[in-house]
């Protein structure tokens, strides 16, 4: 699992601690607390980190993707008024 290029471009560092506090917060609703850092959620998207089933990478990736996606369809939306 990978985000794809097209996406990652819209990555920025504040982005990292965005998605950080998203996988925080997802935990939290759950009640086990768990947590990651921002330097790791860089790590799972850059690829020094890969995620494996049932891991919080593949939480990550999974999280990362969907709000890439949702920062670009954004992006276009604005650029498109």
């Amino acid at each position: 699992m990978e985000i794809p290029q097209e996406l990652k471009k819209h990555i920025s560092i504040g982005d990292y601690t965005l998605i950080a506090e998203m996988y925080k917060e997802r935990h939290i609703l759950l009640d086990d607390y768990r947590t990651v850092s921002s330097k790791y959620v860089q790590m799972v998207i850059d690829g020094t980190r890969p995620p494996s089933p049932g891991t919080a990478a593949e939480e990550i990736m999974m999280i990362a993707t969907k709000y890439l996606e949702h920062k670009r369809n954004f992006i276009d939306e604005l650029l498109n008024v």
